[in-house]
Formats: structure tokens, sequence, C-alpha cells
């Protein structure tokens, strides 16, 4: 299914602080502060890409050309906390939203997946006819993600903190062991 995905609304506070990796690093003062940083983001990255997870809870648009008739959709971040919204345009780009009784929000299942009740409506529009407004992620707080995703971003901040270079060596460009198998039971499947 053709679709654009939008951040919204961003995490209002990333997965690992940076106290919480300069802890773990065993780091004082700010002299660091920017390098740590840049280091976690791309731990954090890197998690949400292996793991195919958001962290924290950010909202996004889902764009689509149309829905796919009866079928469910499995909404492309996972986990799904919540669908805000759903609405299609007409061919005069009039929108008109679902009422939240036409679908169910299924967000026990990885991925996601919003059922409707008796079939998708049709778009007006043959191009973007339809977005979705939802939020993903395991919650606003760092607290609320799992502790080994956590750790496994903990772990790769010290490895790329520990490196400072640009690893060309055997292995490079591969998640360190630990830090894969800290992430490993959060791997979501690719569809």
């Amino acid at each position: 299914m053709i679709g654009a995905l939008t951040l919204v609304t961003p995490a209002a506070e990333p997965a690992v602080g940076l106290g919480e990796a300069k802890a773990h690093l065993r780091v004082d003062g700010p002299e660091e502060d920017a390098a740590i940083e840049t280091m976690l983001a791309a731990a954090i990255a890197a998690c949400r890409d292996f793991t195919g997870r958001e962290l924290t809870s950010q909202a996004w648009r889902w764009t689509l050309d149309a829905l796919p008739g009866a079928a469910a959709l499995h909404v492309p971040l996972a986990p799904l906390a919540a669908v805000a919204g759903i609405v299609t345009y007409a061919l005069d780009g009039t929108p008109a939203a679902l009422a939240p009784e036409a679908y169910f929000v299924d967000t026990a299942s990885v991925p996601g997946r919003i059922v409707p009740r008796a079939g998708w409506p049709r778009p007006g529009r043959a191009a973007n006819g339809v977005e979705i407004t939802f939020t993903a992620g395991y919650g606003p707080r760092a607290a609320d993600v799992p502790a080994g995703l956590r750790h496994g971003i903990l772990l790769l901040t010290a490895e790329l903190f520990e490196r400072r270079g640009p690893g060309d060596g055997p292995g490079a460009g591969e998640l360190p062991g630990a830090v894969a198998a800290a992430w490993r039971a959060w791997r979501r499947p690719r569809l």
C-alpha cells in the first residue's frame, strides 16, 4: 500500500536522556555533552531501525491513496497506541471524518491494525485520498520504554563513545552482540 508518514508531534522526551547516558558512561561535567547527545541519538535511531518500533510516544499522519476494501490496515509503526482519526477526501478536496464506530483499533497486535466494521469508504481523490492520525510508542516518558530496549541504547552509546572513530575493522556496521541480544525480543516482524 503506497503511503507517506509525517511526524505530527515528536516525542516529549527521548527513550534515554543525557543524564542517564552520562551516568552510564561515568562522565562528569558538560564538556562531552554534545558528543554524547549525538551518540545517544544514533543509538536510539539504531534501536528504532533494528526493532521496527517507536520508543516514546509520537503522533503521526499516514497518508494513503485509498483504503483496502474490507481488509484491515496494518499500521506501519509499532507499538500502535491509539488512532486519533481517519479522514477521507472527496474529489473536490472536501474532508470527511470517519466515525470512530466505523472501525476497530487493535493495539494488541504487532503490527497494530485498524479493522473496518463494514468495509472502508472509497475516497474521491485518486491520490492522497486518506489521512490517518495515530500515536505510536510505549508512552510519553522514558520510563515507559521497556528496560531491555533502554539498556541496549546505553550499551550502544557506550560502544560509540569508546570507539569515537569510523568502524572499519571486522564486523564494522554490525551491532555489538550484547546490543542485538538486548533488542532481539522486541524485533518486529517485517511485512
